[in-house]
């Protein structure tokens, strides 16, 4: 069985990839959670909870900020993505609201 067959994607969810997001937008989980509007704590579990879910370190913390690790870094190409992508599939429904 190979390492992605063990990792479960129904359990990721938009947060996550949220999360990932503003960590590596902001490079700090405190300025993160402002942009998110949440705790620091909640941007802490999101990103231990996706961590686990992938089964990989994505992010390292240092006294300056947060960093993605090469892992991290590929998930959040795939992760920007998925979110512009689920964006564009929004607007769509809200264009065919005003269209019936």
């Amino acid at each position: 069985m190979s390492p992605a067959q063990n990792v479960r994607v129904e359990r990721i969810k938009v947060r996550h990839l949220n999360c990932l997001l503003a960590l590596a937008e902001h490079g700090s989980a405190v300025r993160a959670a402002e942009a998110l509007a949440v705790t620091q704590p909640a941007v802490s579990k999101t990103l231990a909870e996706l961590e686990e879910i992938v089964g990989q370190r994505l992010c390292v913390r240092t006294r300056k900020g947060v960093t993605l690790t090469a892992v991290g870094r590929v998930l959040l190409r795939y992760a920007s993505r998925s979110l512009h992508i689920l964006g564009e599939g929004v607007e769509k429904i809200v264009e065919m609201r005003h269209v019936d």
